[in-house]
C-alpha cells in the first residue's frame, strides 16, 4: 500500500503541485493562470502536500474516505468512514446523493452544514432510498476516541467531499471497495 500510495502522489515537476490540470478544449494563458493559482491556492488551504499520501493509502486501503467541506474557507475536514452510516440518494434525479447521515461532527460545523430536517422527513417518501455504510468499510477500523456525541446529522452532500473506489455497478454502491478486499479471504485462511 505504500509503494502504491508513493508513486500515485508524487508532485509534478512543472506545477510543483500534486494534481495535474487536463483541458478538453484549448484554453487562453490567462485562464491557465488563474486556474493554476486556484488550485495551488486550494492546495495551500487543505496541505496536500502532507495529506495526499495518507488520504490516498487510506482510500484504496479501505474504499472510502469522507471530507466535509467548510462553506466559509472551502477547508476540507476528514470524517472517520465509521462515522458515515448511511447515504440518501434521490432516486427521482437519477441516483444522485443527496445526503449523508454523519456523527460525531464538531458543533460548530454542524450550523454550517446540516440539512434542515424538514428536507430530510419530506424526502422520506419522495422516491428516495438509505444505502448503509458497506461492510468493508468498517472492518479493521479503530472505533474508539473520546467524543460522546452519536448524534446523526444529515449533512447536504454539496458539503461532503466522497472519495471512492467505486464504478457504481457493486453491491456496496456508493460506497467503495478496498482493493485489499479480494484478497482477504484468502489472508485469513493463511493466518489460521
Amino acid at each position: 500500500l505504500d509503494t502504491i500510495s508513493e508513486f500515485a502522489t508524487q508532485k509534478r515537476v512543472e506545477t510543483r503541485l500534486p494534481f495535474e490540470i487536463h483541458y478538453k478544449d484549448e484554453a487562453t494563458e490567462s485562464e491557465t493562470s488563474a486556474i493554476t493559482t486556484a488550485l495551488n491556492q486550494w492546495c495551500i488551504i487543505n496541505d496536500w502536500e502532507r495529506r495526499i499520501f495518507g488520504v490516498f493509502r487510506n482510500t484504496i486501503k479501505y474504499g472510502d474516505q469522507f471530507f466535509i467541506r467548510d462553506p466559509e474557507t472551502y477547508k476540507l475536514i476528514w470524517v472517520e468512514p465509521t462515522d458515515v452510516s448511511k447515504a440518501i440518494v434521490n432516486e427521482s434525479k437519477g441516483k444522485e446523493i443527496d445526503q449523508y447521515m454523519i456523527k460525531n461532527i464538531n458543533l460548530n460545523l454542524t450550523d454550517l452544514v446540516t440539512t434542515d430536517t424538514k428536507k430530510l422527513n419530506n424526502m422520506a417518501g419522495a422516491g428516495s432510498t438509505a444505502f448503509t455504510t458497506a461492510p468493508s468499510t468498517q472492518a479493521g477500523v479503530y472505533q474508539g476516541g473520546f467524543s460522546a456525541n452519536n448524534t446523526e446529522y444529515a449533512v447536504d452532500a454539496a458539503h461532503v467531499v466522497h472519495i471512492a473506489l467505486t464504478d457504481g455497478m457493486s453491491a456496496n454502491w456508493p460506497f467503495g471497495n478496498s482493493i485489499l478486499d479480494s484478497i482477504f479471504k484468502v489472508y485469513k485462511q493463511k493466518e489460521l
